[in-house]
């Protein structure tokens, strides 16, 4: 009886022993590696109300990443026409594709473009801008 050569059963075993790892390998790396981002981005033009009993800025932030959006901050820019303060979001995390109401405090209600840094866990921070005419 004839058979294949010891020559090409070898060839034959480590075709199959690399396509076993290269599988392997695939399926290990999408399981583990995989990761859901949040990211951040304003959802329209934001408002400024004067005059009230504080002068509130308000807009919206989106994220339109995979993860819940946790951990929210907002910080001032200094290059804004006056300092912004009290930050709240409303909700305070963001689902996927869902949104939170952002509303700060102006000290003083001067015109100018206001820039918000706006940041959450695991995701680059972004500016919100308003415009203010006063």
């Amino acid at each position: 009886m004839k058979g294949i050569s010891d020559v090409v059963a070898m060839l034959l075993m480590l075709v199959i022993a690399i396509g076993l790892v290269g599988v392997t390998y695939s399926f290990i790396s999408t399981t583990i590696t995989t990761r859901k981002a949040v990211i951040l981005i304003q959802d329209g033009e934001g408002r400024c109300l004067a005059g009230e009993t504080v002068n509130s800025i308000i807009f919206w932030i989106r994220n339109e990443g995979d993860s819940k959006a946790t951990g929210l901050t907002a910080a001032d820019v200094p290059t804004n026409p006056s300092k912004i303060t009290n930050c709240s979001f409303d909700p305070s995390t963001i689902d996927p594709y869902s949104g939170t109401t952002v509303t700060c405090n102006r000290t003083e209600a001067k015109a100018g473009l206001y820039e918000i840094r706006i940041s959450a866990s695991g995701a680059t921070p972004i500016f919100a801008r308003v415009r203010c005419s006063g």
